[in-house]
């Protein structure tokens, strides 16, 4: 599976830090958020960071370019197209799969 673009949704302190280190490392990055101010405070942090990270040689020229540039955002979720895999899909085997092992081992 060859992923190049990632949505993260929600730009809170996790969201911003998930969507920071995908864009260092060169994957588009969509980060979405239902409150718009969240998203200017999560672009103002990201910035901040990852120019605090290049002073400190942290991270290369490419890398701060990479991150500065590879995020997008937004206020609307449109549905992508389905993935080959999912949290949903990995749940509802391991109910799956417990309900099976407790019915098996009674």
């Amino acid at each position: 599976m060859d992923i190049r673009h990632i949505a993260v949704i929600g730009a809170g302190t996790m969201g911003s830090g998930i969507a920071q280190v995908c864009a260092t490392y060169g994957y588009t990055v969509t980060l979405i958020d239902v409150i718009p101010e969240q998203l200017e405070r999560a672009q103002t942090s990201i910035r901040q960071s990852v120019e605090k990270l290049h002073a400190k040689g942290r991270i290369t020229d490419a890398q701060r370019d990479a991150a500065l540039s590879g995020i997008r955002t937004s206020c609307r979720w449109r549905t992508p197209p389905m993935p080959t895999w999912s949290w949903r899909q990995w749940w509802s085997g391991w109910r799956s799969s417990r309900r099976f092992s407790a019915n098996w081992t009674a």
